[in-house]
């Protein structure tokens, strides 16, 4: 398993915690699962000839770093 794109989600303003809805698209076939903060996540994954749409929604508080582990 090897780790493709890895996203680091800021809130850099505003008092109040923002909950992210996050459905990117990347160009690849076999996503094994998705990390936020070093620790699985429950996503969708959501697989075609050309790539994979991943959704989940998690809380930034203050920071995040997500990472997509692919075969």
């Amino acid at each position: 398993m090897r780790a493709a794109p890895t996203f680091h989600i800021t809130q850099e303003s505003g008092r109040l915690l923002l909950n992210l809805v996050f459905v990117p698209w990347l160009p690849v076939s076999r996503v094994s699962g998705v990390e936020i903060g070093g620790t699985a996540a429950d996503a969708t994954l959501c697989t075609d000839t050309r790539g994979t749409r991943i959704e989940c929604q998690f809380p930034i508080d203050p920071s995040r770093e997500l990472r997509v582990l692919v075969d």
